[in-house]
């Protein structure tokens, strides 16, 4: 076992760590080429910079969350920061055992530790629906849902709050997975913090956010 759990965590280092340096690096100038390009579909010799997700209707709600969000350079941030390389990071994702929130053939090995909660209610990782930390927010045109992934005010209702980590099996494969979401006191102001690491059902992760707490006010009027 121990054995399959360090061949786990390579796969992950490999995946992340060199790959994502690349993409930090090179993204924001070779997106370009790679938009002029575009036309040649996966003939295209920049096709790694490019995420061809945003093309389906069955993967592109983020994506036209985030458009609504972000305006006439979403296109371009989306792909040279958000999710830069992302074809080429999809070629190195981990095995998938789940179609989300439909099922989850998914076999928990090991719970570490699991405290997690929705809306102040403890939620079940075992369920079709995956169970990971992380905050989700109301942006600038007021959208809230469990697919807004930027904004200037934590959702309450969608975000998930607390930490877990646990290795578990996907086509008898061994994956590991930690997430944490909290509020943090950092130089006496209090902030969101948010950390992800291992494997989701969709790719390998290393997430770290900080971001300063606001207090959201509604802003509906009173006649």
């Amino acid at each position: 076992m121990v054995v399959k759990k360090i061949v786990a965590h390579l796969k992950w280092f490999f995946a992340v760590i060199p790959l994502g340096l690349i993409a930090i690096i090179t993204s924001p100038i070779m997106v370009i080429p790679a938009w002029f390009f575009a036309f040649l579909g996966k003939y295209n010799p920049f096709w790694f910079w490019l995420d061809d997700e945003i093309l389906s209707e069955e993967s592109n709600a983020d994506w036209l969350i985030y458009k609504e969000s972000k305006g006439m350079f979403a296109w371009y941030i989306w792909h040279a920061f958000r999710n830069s390389m992302w074809n080429a990071k999809e070629l190195l994702k981990p095995e998938n055992a789940r179609l989300n929130c439909k099922y989850n053939n998914e076999e928990i090995h090991q719970i570490i530790y699991n405290d997690l909660t929705n809306d102040g209610k403890p939620i079940s990782i075992h369920g079709d629906c995956i169970s990971m930390a992380g905050y989700k927010w109301i942006d600038k045109n007021g959208n809230e849902g469990w697919q807004v992934f930027s904004g200037d005010y934590v959702s309450k209702k969608y975000s998930i709050i607390g930490r877990s980590v646990l290795w578990y099996y996907a086509n008898d494969k061994l994956y590991y997975r930690h997430s944490v979401a909290k509020e943090i006191m950092l130089f006496g102001k209090k902030y969101y913090f948010e950390f992800k690491m291992g494997a989701s059902e969709k790719r390998y992760l290393l997430i770290l956010k900080l971001k300063k707490c606001k207090i959201y006010i509604s802003q509906k009027k009173n006649f």
